[in-house]
């Protein structure tokens, strides 16, 4: 028993432990019964208050350690369990808390620590010997020390209790190439091969026994290689849901393995869910993993029609929960596509309940599940939804995506909410994998404008999020490029706020290196706007983007062969898709001359080192020409009188070419992206300049 010393509320719990592994909770004023959570499966041994008050995640929480080494944080406060860390055959001695890190560190006596992210509550790497003494010794953080007794762990247990994601992270992280100091490389390849090999065979043991057998051909044929399949299985195996607080509810033991299909809905997305993850190790050992979501998904679609009518399809609420991994987004599709029509419609009216109306609060649990649930519907089955639903879960998507608010309840460091952010990043994937059938529901330049906000903060615990919005801007850029780059070019001219501007020049800055085939049919547009900003008439406003306005162009000309800047002339030209090369005045922000005569797409074009003259070439045309660049009236006169003679049919305009050259090649139809990589102008002279096109080299006297 214990009674926590540092707890938010002003209550006095007592908090009690016993041989059925429940954690009870009772008010130490008039000794009521408050609360409990079934977190262990065997007896409770101890409790233990964490040094660590500091992290709002941790203060009012208290941490039970059972007779297996399981340990579990429960907070106190809210009277609910927060993590479940699995059991471990030797004693724990010790508990460090990283929480700045977002680690916790539990060490045992074998001289072994395991490292637990606690915002995934995912196991992030395991530490023995020499590394992990020095992690626990480590004093920068606060650390519970554990005195344990030999007497006190009884190795021979009543039940066995089988966690499938541990068992499945521990397996991908011994495939891992983890250095330990302290070993030779020996020892270190000789330990790790023990390790992998006793991983997959409890991974086989498990999926031969978790696996309904004679349900699709092709799936079994695979994992056969691997497993010896049991058709008979053991009635001392039973299947277990973790539920709210914590709490775990048993099914009992059937008398045909079958059956359990026809139990629950949840029961049957639960260990679909336990199959796939466990299987999708066993096929890649034989060399299948690209064609897991495949092989996983047709066995799903056959389970309904080996058990028959009273099947429970998977919770498409349960499976929503993990849409994000490929395999459970699979087994989410399958499980609708099985329903009848009937059945999608009930599914869909009841769902659409859920989403948000002007009386609804916006950050309900459901309507967050209801948004993913219909949202994934709209993406991978549009059909399914009529259109006043699509509109209802566009509109669920865009507020979601203005969700990610901060949490201030710890002053000395603003963090943002994890379910905020959870709720950011769905419907940022959501609106993006789905966005032809959300766009016309949408505002969709004011969506475009919130991705960009989110892909230009700068504060460090948005990471993710500025991760996934740079990712989402990419992925609707492809469905509507249009829409992407009139937003950008708008807000860069005539958006009143610096801020916005600049924030439009950093994600055409993230086009240019990330993206550059998507920009390439766009640079006109975005040069137009770059250039715009820097009008001398409004000094403040050039001032203030001349310098990312430097850069952008900069990254313009390097990645682009139709961009070239003179620097002492302080010319900009842009060669454009319709034949025409623009050269603009960077000093007062116009179009100094327009060069006509190309009849396609102007790939490439030069400045000469002295940028009197400029080099264009279009492979429509098959043509390199070269033209003047000086637009005093002499300079005019003198660009005329000399190309009066060399006039032809496809010169157009008031500007001719000085000289025009043409040439041929085998292949003029070039992709951007070999265009972007292996076309480009150089002038060794003056009076030289050659052209490269991939390996052609041509060299041409002007």
């Amino acid at each position: 028993m214990l009674v926590p010393g540092h707890h938010v509320s002003d209550q006095q719990y007592l908090i009690s432990g016993g041989a059925d592994g429940v954690v009870k909770i009772w008010n130490l004023v008039d000794g009521k019964y408050v609360a409990s959570c079934a977190v262990h499966s065997t007896p409770i041994v101890s409790f233990i208050e964490p040094v660590e008050q500091k992290d709002t995640r941790i203060r009012g929480c208290i941490v039970s350690v059972a007779e297996d080494n399981s340990v579990a944080l429960i907070s106190v406060d809210s009277m609910s369990c927060l993590f479940i860390f699995p059991g471990y055959p030797h004693p724990l001695t010790a508990i460090q808390w990283r929480t700045t890190e977002d680690y916790l560190v539990l060490g045992y006596s074998d001289d072994s620590a395991f490292v637990w992210q606690m915002q995934t509550a995912h196991l992030d790497r395991e530490l023995y010997g020499k590394n992990m003494i020095d992690i626990m010794e480590d004093s920068r953080w606060p650390t519970n020390r554990i005195t344990t007794s030999k007497g006190t762990f009884n190795t021979v247990q009543s039940k066995q209790i089988v966690q499938i994601k541990s068992i499945v992270s521990n397996c991908y992280a011994s495939r891992l190439d983890k250095n330990n100091p302290s070993d030779t490389p020996e020892s270190q390849t000789k330990r790790d091969e023990e390790l992998m090999e006793k991983a997959i065979e409890l991974i086989t043991s498990l999926v031969s026994i978790i696996t309904s057998w004679d349900i699709n051909e092709a799936f079994e044929a695979l994992c056969s290689q691997f497993v010896e399949p049991k058709r008979k299985v053991s009635h001392n195996i039973s299947y277990g849901l973790k539920g709210s607080n914590g709490n775990l509810s048993i099914i009992a033991p059937v008398k045909h393995e079958r059956d359990a299909w026809t139990i629950s809905s949840s029961l049957s997305a639960t260990r679909l869910l336990s199959i796939s993850l466990l299987s999708k190790v066993i096929l890649s050992m034989a060399g299948q993993e690209s064609k897991s979501i495949d092989l996983i998904t047709g066995y799903a679609m056959s389970l309904p029609l080996v058990i028959g009518k009273n099947y429970c399809f998977p919770s498409l609420s349960l499976l929503s929960k993990y849409w994000q991994d490929p395999l459970a987004r699979s087994l989410f599709s399958s499980a609708v596509a099985g329903l009848s029509k009937d059945e999608v419609d009930s599914l869909v009216s009841y769902w659409e309940k859920f989403l948000p109306t002007a009386s609804v609060d916006r950050n309900s649990q459901m309507i967050v599940r209801a948004a993913v649930i219909l949202g994934i519907m709209g993406c991978d089955q549009p059909q399914t939804l009529v259109s006043p639903v699509r509109k209802s879960t566009a509109l669920s998507l865009t507020i979601l995506l203005s969700d990610a608010e901060m949490d201030t309840t710890d002053t000395e460091d603003n963090t943002l909410s994890t379910g905020s952010m959870s709720r950011t990043l769905s419907s940022m994937e959501l609106l993006s994998q789905g966005f032809k059938t959300w766009e016309m529901y949408i505002n969709a330049t004011e969506v475009m404008r919130t991705l960009f906000m989110y892909a230009t903060d700068s504060r460090p615990m948005m990471r993710f999020v500025i991760s996934a919005a740079k990712t989402t801007i990419f992925q609707i850029s492809i469905a509507n490029m249009p829409l992407v780059i009139s937003t950008l070019t708008i807000d860069t001219i005539q958006a009143k706020s610096l801020d916005t501007r600049l924030r439009c020049l950093k994600i055409i800055g993230t086009f240019i290196k990330k993206e550059p085939i998507l920009l390439y049919s766009y640079i006109h547009n975005v040069i137009e706007a770059v250039v715009k900003t820097l009008d001398p008439n409004v000094p403040h406003v050039r001032e203030a983007m001349v310098q990312p306005t430097t850069s952008i162009l900069h990254d313009l000309v390097k990645t682009y062969p139709s961009v070239d800047f003179s620097s002492s002339a302080q010319k900009l030209a842009i060669g454009t898709l319709e034949g025409a090369s623009v050269i603009y005045d960077i000093r007062t922000t116009t179009r100094s001359i327009v060069l006509e005569g190309h009849t396609g797409p102007v790939i490439a074009l030069a400045f000469s080192p002295d940028a009197k003259l400029i080099a264009t070439c279009s492979l429509f045309d098959q043509s390199v020409r070269i033209w003047h660049t000086n637009m005093s009236l002499f300079g005019m006169l003198t660009s005329s009188l000399t190309s009066a003679s060399n006039q032809n049919k496809d010169s157009s305009g008031t500007h001719k070419p000085d000289k025009t050259f043409t040439f041929a090649l085998p292949n003029n139809s070039l992709t951007p992206s070999d265009i972007i990589r292996q076309v480009r102008f150089d002038w060794k002279s003056p009076k030289c300049v050659k052209l490269r096109i991939c390996d052609l080299v041509m060299s041409f006297n002007v």
